[in-house]
Order: structure tokens, then C-alpha cells, then sequence
């Protein structure tokens, strides 16, 4: 077929990784080989696809495996940007900032789940309703979640789902959505760290960064959301995202005081122009002014996804 002009994907081919298929890739070794030989009259191709990535590497990348130094081309596909996920809300549900954080909370930018929750008809729905659906019904799709790092990731929720036999299903799905609005505060962190570089990235933001977008902790407990340096320009901007803006109004006097202690440990940032920026998912005009009283830059997920879509 690669010799007639085709080309020829494998799809899920980390399971030929597995105790019953690996001669597959002996097989497909020989076959590769062949065709390398004489690759300028080869019109097709092989494309495999996987997306198991340990597996995959296990199959293509170990120096002991038969297909080593096989590939010739590689194409990584990411997750969703933030930008994607917008364009999606705006079609199926409302994109405001609540809704960004919640999902996004749960499924990153794993386009798999977006697409369950479209199937459940649950992209609108809300928290409860979405919860339910996707968690706790007998054919929800992720109520037997079997990958290691999607049960971490789905810390809230890992609890009340394996107590579905014992306890009322409207007390679990209260409890997960009082756990997933504790996630969502570390979860408001990472986020706005990708909307900083997507912003970078795409000419958008109001800071242009040069380095990736951090956070910073340290032994004596100083402790920053979002560090963001411009080496260019010799700027650097600290961040303190909150879920809740109260919160972000009362911890002002404590981040300054940690940027304070960063910068002791960090003297070469001390001559830099140095920004304060208090992030909460949404931010009233009240909220924003006593924010700028303190020479903080108020900004909320309205601000960071505009123009992204």
C-alpha cells in the first residue's frame, strides 16, 4: 500500500506494546526497513497514532525495541489552548469566567472530555447537573476512572464517587462541588499562568514575557502565584490569584510582603520595574478600585480571555 501511494495509520498503537502483539512490531520492523531501501520510489506511508505516551515511547523511542530509530517524522499533539476552549463555550454554552474555571478545573485542555460533556449535553448545564452526569449515573463516562493521573487530578471527586453505594447521591454530588470550588483556587493559578503565556505568546497581553510564567515557593514560606519576567525589558510581575476577591482584598498587605522577601533572595530582580497584579476569576469596579489604591493592576478572566477567540 505505501509503495502504491497510500498512506496507512495504525490508531491506538500503543496496545501492540502488550503481552499477545509484540511480534507486530518485528514484523513492522522488516516491513519498515524494506520500504527504507528504496524510500524514493515510496509514494505512501505510516502514520501510527497513540495516546499513551509511555507506551508509545516504550514502542519507538527504547533503544531495545524493534521499531528504534524507525520514525522519521513526529507530530506532538498538546492540549486544547485556552483559546480553543473559549471558541467551544461560545457555541455550546456561555463562556464566562465560572464556567472557564470549572471545567477547566476538571478537564484541562483534554479535548476527550469536552466532547463527553457535549455527548451528556451537559456544557451549559450547571455544576451539579454537569457533575452528576459525567460522575455519578451508572453510564457516566468517568464514573470508573482507571488512569493515575486523572484520579490525582480528580481529587474532589474520587471520594464521593467510590461512596456511591452507600450514601445518597445528592449528598456526594454537594460534597464533590464543595471540594472542586477548593481545587479550583490551585487550579485558578495554573490557568491564568497558561492565559499569561497564550496572551505572550499571540502579541495580546500587557506583559510580553521572556521566561516562563512560574510560581515561587521557598523554604522560609515565601510563597507567589504567578512570577512573570520580561528580561527584555527588565520588568517582572508578581501575581496573587484568588477564587474569591475578598479574599485577594485581604491578603494584600501579606503578597507584598512575600514579594518582599522574593526579592531579598532574588537581588537581581531589585533594580527591575517591578508590577503587583491581583487576579480573581471575576472583579466588580469597587473591587478594582481598592486594588489599584494599593498599586495592584486589578485583573480577572474577563481581562485575560479577551481576544483570544
Amino acid at each position: 500500500m505505501a509503495e502504491g501511494g497510500y498512506i496507512l495509520i495504525l490508531d491506538e498503537f500503543q496496545y501492540f506494546n502488550r503481552k499477545g502483539y509484540k511480534e507486530f512490531c518485528s514484523y513492522l520492523q522488516a516491513g519498515v526497513d524494506r520500504l527504507a531501501d528504496k524510500s524514493e520510489q515510496v509514494r505512501g506511508g505510516l502514520i501510527v497514532l497513540g495516546s499513551v505516551h509511555t507506551e508509545m515511547m516504550a514502542l519507538l523511542e527504547d533503544r531495545t525495541a524493534p521499531l528504534y530509530n524507525r520514525v522519521t517524522d513526529t507530530l506532538d499533539l498538546t492540549h486544547l489552548d485556552i483559546g480553543s476552549i473559549l471558541l467551544i463555550l461560545q457555541d455550546h454554552a456561555a463562556p464566562t469566567p465560572e464556567r472557564l474555571l470549572f471545567l477547566w478545573s476538571l478537564f484541562e485542555g483534554v479535548p476527550k472530555f469536552y466532547r463527553d460533556c457535549y455527548e451528556q449535553q451537559v456544557l451549559s448545564a450547571e455544576r451539579k447537573l454537569l457533575l452528576r452526569r459525567i460522575f455519578f449515573e451508572s453510564s457516566s463516562p468517568l464514573r470508573s476512572v482507571t488512569d493515575n493521573f486523572l484520579r490525582s487530578w480528580l481529587a474532589a471527586l474520587a471520594n464521593p464517587v467510590s461512596a456511591i453505594a452507600f450514601r445518597p447521591l445528592g449528598d456526594l454530588i454537594e460534597e464533590a462541588d464543595q471540594r472542586l470550588a477548593d481545587v479550583e483556587g490551585g487550579a485558578l493559578e495554573k490557568l491564568v499562568g497558561q492565559l499569561y503565556e497564550e496572551r505572550s505568546r499571540r502579541g495580546i497581553g500587557d506583559f510580553p514575557i521572556t521566561h516562563r510564567v512560574q510560581k515561587f515557593w521557598d523554604r522560609s514560606d515565601t510563597e507567589i502565584d504567578l512570577v512573570a519576567v520580561n528580561k527584555t525589558e527588565q520588568a517582572i510581575r508578581f501575581g496573587s490569584c484568588k477564587r474569591s476577591p475578598k479574599k485577594l482584598l485581604s491578603d494584600v498587605n501579606n503578597f507584598k510582603e512575600h514579594v518582599d522577601r522574593f526579592l531579598q533572595t532574588m537581588p537581581q530582580y531589585q533594580g527591575w520595574t517591578q508590577q503587583y497584579v491581583g487576579i480573581a476569576p471575576v472583579l466588580d469596579a469597587e473591587q478594582r478600585a481598592i486594588l489599584a489604591g494599593h498599586d495592584i493592576i486589578p485583573q480577572d478572566l474577563n481581562d485575560l480571555t479577551r481576544d483570544l477567540n
